[in-house]
């Protein structure tokens, strides 16, 4: 009996203490996991700025959110977060970041500078622009090139294409191994129609940074529309390997496909997109032209028409569905889409010889009218729209943009704002 005991409280007597070493192992597990999250956190911020520099805000924004669960109430994080949202022109999330890091304490000069960029960025240069001028005379500033790209996109937005220029050339003078000033010019001479100029500077920008694929798309359009096939096919295989689910990678390849005579790859390819995108413009109008191709009409106007109410302004597929309405034999209704079509042709032609002589008078007036009603009408309202404000930044009772705008807003029924430009119209009796 004693020696049953005896073995019995041995074998408590181990017990205990392979309790107390699997305690003891798990508590010093426990420690380095506490002692190893600044680390991994750290890290994971690092990983965060390096892909910021690298203009890889997607990409950043894994490593911030991974920093974020070892640290919830780690400010920086929150900070760069709101620096990757503005990238990524997610405004109301930059907001929410910078909010979170000023009431975790970061610093309030860096928080003002981001929230100046981000007026920048989205065209609201009227406190932003002298603020961000007076950071870049300051030797001690680093983010120089950051705060000269907010500006050129500002310019941008504002048409204000003489400012934008001369800060691209300041840029690049002062940046040579960057390549956004490059990718910048390019998005610019692409939409001079200047594709050529604009392939050299996508190409200049990609020997820098040949992993920036948004980039490289650029250079894809502006390849199939100068049909070089071979060239584009090779490229967009690239973007297709870096970012296979970007549906815009998809968007492109399929009108390649297109572009090149391979209906049923390129068919397919858009059903894919309709899948995740049903109001995809390019895609819908695409369908209608293979359908239409295939002598099937009425499975064209299935695609078209949805297109059309999306964005009827759009030339090339009021175009389409003229000849969809005509193949059906419904000739009475596509004159209506024809005779706009031929009207906007001959409008958007203008825009060629406008354009230019734009850049060499940026105070003209009249010409920043016609520019603004052309695009507003024949290409896109938003643009038309932004053409139309410029010309009140130098002639603010300008009556005919007042009156443009007027009836622009009263067919949003924004009231207000069609109020306001009526007023500014001399016409506040205006229906």
């Amino acid at each position: 009996m004693n020696g049953g005991r005896g073995r019995s409280l041995g074998l408590r007597t181990i017990n205990k203490r392979l309790v107390l070493l699997v305690s003891i192992a798990l508590a010093l597990v426990a420690g380095g996991l506490i002692a190893w999250r600044p680390l991994l956190r750290t890290h994971q911020l690092s990983q965060a700025r390096l892909a910021l520099e690298d203009r890889e805000p997607a990409q950043a924004l894994q490593y911030l959110h991974a920093a974020r669960q070892l640290a919830p109430e780690h400010a920086e994080a929150h900070f760069q977060m709101a620096r990757a949202y503005r990238r990524l022109g997610q405004l109301d999330r930059v907001h929410e970041s910078l909010s979170t890091a000023w009431r975790l304490g970061y610093d309030v000069a860096a928080l003002k500078r981001e929230q100046w960029l981000v007026l920048a960025q989205t065209g609201e240069l009227k406190d932003a622009e002298r603020q961000l001028a007076g950071l870049l005379r300051d030797p001690q500033e680093t983010q120089a090139a950051e705060i000269s790209e907010a500006l050129v996109r500002g310019y941008f937005a504002n048409l204000r294409f003489a400012e934008a220029k001369q800060m691209l050339d300041a840029w690049q003078e002062d940046y040579p191994r960057d390549a956004e000033p490059h990718f910048l010019r390019g998005y610019y001479l692409e939409a001079l129609s200047r594709d050529k100029d604009a392939l050299a500077e996508y190409e200049r920008g990609l020997e820098k940074s040949p992993r920036r694929t948004d980039a490289r798309l650029r250079l894809c359009g502006v390849l199939v529309r100068q049909q070089d096939f071979a060239r584009a096919e090779r490229e967009l295989l690239r973007c297709l390997d870096e970012r296979p689910l970007d549906l815009q990678v998809q968007v492109e390849w399929a009108g390649y496909l297109f572009a090149v005579g391979r209906l049923d790859e390129a068919q397919n390819a858009f059903q894919q997109i309709l899948i995740r995108a049903p109001d995809n413009e390019e895609a819908l109008r695409r369908m209608g032209q293979i359908e239409l191709a295939a002598q099937r009409p009425e499975e064209a106007l299935r695609w078209l028409r949805p297109a059309v109410e999306k964005n009827p302004c759009d030339v090339a597929v009021r175009n389409v569905l003229a000849q969809a309405l005509q193949a059906a034999g419904r000739s009475t209704e596509a004159e209506t889409h024809l005779q706009y079509v031929e009207k906007a042709e001959r409008e958007l032609r203008q825009l060629d010889f406008w354009l230019p002589e734009v850049l060499e008078r940026p105070g003209d007036v009249s010409l920043r009218y016609k520019i603004g009603i052309t695009v507003l009408r024949y290409r896109s309202a938003a643009d038309g729209v932004r053409w139309l404000k410029t010309v009140l930044e130098i002639e603010p009772d300008h009556h005919e943009t007042h009156r443009a705008l007027a009836e622009y807003y009263a067919q949003l029924e924004d009231l207000p704002a069609a109020e306001r430009h009526r007023q500014r119209a001399g016409n506040p009796n205006a229906p």
